[in-house]
């Protein structure tokens, strides 16, 4: 399929995904208004009831707290009775949610006094033993511990919520308060929310234990005490929906009331669904109290439904349009996307990291990655037998530019391994072949890294050139990589003998002269390479190298040319002035130490790239 067939059928696409977006956008708009507000809706009533609660239980803390610092000052005390007595009931009449206030010596004999269901306040003194509840629940406190919310307890009928503090004194503790909050005045204000909001209402102490309840706050102190209880479990009551409360599931759309603290739940029932709310409140006793809001799924859910069921099949058609213009717009973004991130890796010769362009349907697409694909193939194997700088200038100035050949000044480099026809004679040619390769790995990084061209490789040896036309420093360069080479071959030299093994041993000569580089060779077989006087020289260096310092593990020589350009010291040794084979001509030689200073081993332009 070509470019322009493709994008004409997707065209009638994306009208018709245009006309189907508008109506989507309505309906989601509708949807949006009504699960905003059911949201908000769950949200006030939540937070009535919950207000109402709190309200009602707020001062309770402050009273005991009142009254521990009472103590504290010496304002009452266990021995002046008639003061404790009327600053309790003081205490008790100024808080209208508190039924009881209690003292409680360490032994746990009791004196306070209490609110009848008329509202008198009637003065009680308890000798007998103490309810192990109320007696386990003190025992806990410790001195200096701040009034603390305790489990429901049943006493005389009624189920009450407390709040205890210690008394102390001088740094002792003497006895407890404790603070009784009858439940049953919960009950009123769920049936007033419940009413206002038309719904029904429950307050839960956990999720197993009922407070109370809009249609059933007469049944539940009765429940209670029937069953010697001090609350209502969810299991003696007859509702169908809270005797479901904790397998509730979460209902989606009401992340709002989410953030509000309000989780919307569904509970399946046998007449059908119940949409329920609930927020916890926490700080009032070892278990948080859930407020809830009991409605019937279709009063809830069923405009949403309906908005939906409308719009069920443009939404898969626009789900569908929505696939294929992601597919298409993928399609090609990634052929085309992929070309430029391996467009850099080329020019930066990584050929290697170069990844494969996927196949296209389109056809233009698919033309265009499979050219690229056997462009990079050509260059990666290209690569491999072309050295990389001259790649570079190919690539930079064209085949026959780049090669055309020339005489200038250059920089030779020959190595060879000592010894490495003994060596190789205990190897296989495949462990010979794999010691080479290591070997020449790190001789190519160490000459590469000095934009050198590796000319070819000789056995155990290689040929490596720095040309005047690349490298206008061409004679620091090579001076820089023999060097590295030297330092590389003395590490894996020293590793070698560490594990046991021969080490690889080498001599390296360097020699400065005028070359003709370019390509030499049959008009249809060509190498580009050097020829001149300056490779005989670096190559008799390098041979001469056997006869000084048989045990060094890296020789470097370099010719008194090579050594008089350098542009920075190196540390050298003068080996003579030496008749070299084939030559007539005497040539001063150098034995090339290290640098000077650790300033000299970076080349001035470290990033630098030949020259063209």
């Amino acid at each position: 399929m070509s470019l322009a067939a493709f994008l004409a059928g997707t065209s009638g696409m994306l009208v018709g995904i245009a006309i189907l977006c508008v109506l989507f956008l309505t309906v989601a708009a509708n949807v949006r208004n009504t699960y905003t507000l059911l949201n908000e809706r769950a949200v006030l009533v939540m937070e009535t009831l919950v207000e109402r609660i709190t309200d009602r239980v707020s001062n309770v803390e402050p009273t005991v707290s009142a009254l521990t610092r009472l103590y504290t000052s010496g304002a009452f005390g266990f021995e002046r009775t008639d003061t404790r007595t009327a600053l309790l009931e003081g205490m008790l009449l100024a808080d209208q949610a508190v039924r009881a206030i209690v003292i409680y010596t360490r032994d746990f004999n009791a004196e306070g006094v209490y609110r009848d269901d008329r509202g008198n306040v009637e003065f009680t003194t308890r000798a007998e033993a103490v309810s192990p509840t109320i007696e386990d629940a003190l025992r806990a406190i410790r001195l200096g511990d701040p009034p603390k919310w305790g489990a429901p307890v049943h006493v005389a009928g009624a189920t009450f919520m407390n709040v205890a503090a210690p008394l102390s004194r001088k740094g002792r503790l003497d006895g407890y308060v404790v603070a009784a909050v009858g439940i049953d005045g919960f009950s009123a204000i769920v049936e007033d929310v419940g009413k206002k909001f038309s719904s029904a209402v429950a307050l839960l102490y956990g999720e197993d234990t009922v407070f109370a309840h809009t249609t059933l706050s007469g049944q539940l102190v009765p429940l209670a005490a029937k069953e010697q209880s001090p609350t209502v479990s969810l299991g003696q009551l007859d509702d169908p929906i809270l005797s479901r409360f904790p397998d509730r599931k979460p209902l989606e759309g009401f992340q709002r009331a989410r953030r509000a603290g309000v989780a919307v739940s569904t509970i399946a029932t046998e007449d059908g669904p119940f949409v329920v709310s609930t927020r916890q409140i926490s700080g009032y006793g070892p278990k948080p109290w859930n407020a809830v809001l009991f409605q019937p799924d279709y009063e809830v859910m069923d405009e949403v439904r309906r908005l939906r069921g409308s719009f069920l099949i443009g939404l898969v058609l626009l789900a569908l349009s929505v696939v294929v213009a992601i597919f298409t717009g993928r399609s090609i973004a990634r052929a085309v996307g992929r070309i430029a991130p391996e467009a850099e890796r080329i020019a930066r010769f990584e050929f290697e990291q170069v990844g494969r362009l996927p196949e296209s349907r389109i056809f233009e697409v698919d033309t265009e990655a499979r050219a690229f694909n056997s462009m990079v193939e050509g260059l990666r194997t290209f690569s491999l037998y072309v050295p990389r700088q001259l790649v570079h200038r190919l690539l930079q100035l064209g085949f026959d530019e780049a090669t055309r050949s020339r005489s200038q000044e250059a920089t030779v480099l020959f190595t060879d391994i000592v010894g490495f026809t003994a060596l190789s004679e205990h190897m296989t040619a495949e462990q010979a072949s794999c010691v080479l390769n290591a070997h020449f790995a790190g001789l190519v990084t160490c000459v590469e890294q000095e934009l050198g061209i590796i000319d070819k490789f000789m056995g155990d040896g290689m040929m490596a050139f720095w040309a005047e036309h690349d490298v206008p420093d061409h004679a620091d360069r090579a001076v820089r990589a023999a060097l590295a080479i030297k330092r590389h071959v003395e590490a894996s030299a020293a590793q070698s003998r560490e594990n046991g093994e021969l080490p690889l041993r080498i001599r390296v000569g360097l020699h400065s002269g005028s070359v003709i580089v370019g390509n030499l060779g049959a008009p249809d077989r060509v190498n580009y390479t050097i020829v001149g006087d300056t490779v005989n020289v670096a190559a008799r260096l390098e041979s001469f190298g056997r006869n000084i310092d048989a045990a060094a593990d890296a020789i470097v020589l370099a010719s008194e040319e090579t050594v008089a350009r350098l542009g920075f010291p190196v540390v050298h040794e003068p080996v003579g002035t030496v008749h070299l084979t084939g030559r007539e001509a005497l040539v001063d030689i150098w034995r090339l130490v290290g640098f000077e200073s650790a300033a000299a081993i970076a080349p001035p332009d470290e990033g630098g790239s030949p020259g063209a």
